[in-house]
């Protein structure tokens, strides 16, 4: 989902593209019962019972199901396991309904890992082939985060000086553990 919005934020895709790709993605989304029925785990019967059970009581399928004695803890889990393995991945979809090029995709998916913020401008550094983009210029927030270094980047000019001390703000802020935000 963070990829998605990355990708619009870049303009890559058009907010109805991202919800179309996730329509899809919903739609192949299989509940677990279903699944249950098709690797013959539970009967209909027993399907039936652990659905009227959670119409009168709520609940999780897979809890209530565990709850009526009917599956174990493993058996929730492998039915888990096969769920998502049904869900086809964003990169599929994406490239199965032409909205970008496989090779276009990768691109995008390396630098969203060197750029995760699309309103930061990334440069290339180096001359290696396949050198990777670093961000340059000056910081945003100062010290703090992983290893005692932050990421250096210039803004994009859209965002105003005022929107950056807000952000250095909110970052200088969460550092000190304030309830400010």
């Amino acid at each position: 989902m963070k990829f998605l919005v990355w990708l619009a934020a870049r303009g890559e895709l058009s907010s109805d593209q991202v919800v179309r790709v996730m329509a899809v993605q919903s739609a192949a989304h299989q509940p677990i019962g279903r699944i249950a029925l098709y690797s013959r785990m539970l009967s209909m019967e027993q399907i039936h019972e652990i659905l009227y059970h959670q119409a009168e009581h709520g609940g999780l399928f897979g809890s209530v199901a565990c709850e009526l004695g009917l599956l174990g803890d493993a058996q929730i889990q492998e039915l888990l396991e096969l769920q998502r393995q049904t869900i086809p991945s964003m990169d599929t979809i994406l490239v199965e309904l032409g909205l970008i090029e496989a090779h276009r995709l990768e691109e995008l998916k390396r630098e969203a890992v060197y750029n995760p913020r699309p309103d930061v401008e990334v440069e290339a550094v180096g001359s290696r082939r396949g050198a990777a983009p670093r961000a340059r210029g000056r910081r945003l927030s100062g010290g703090g985060g992983r290893g005692g270094r932050e990421p250096q980047c210039r803004e994009s000019p859209a965002e105003g000086g005022d929107a950056a001390r807000d952000r250095r703000q909110r970052l200088s802020c969460r550092r000190s553990s304030c309830d400010r935000r």
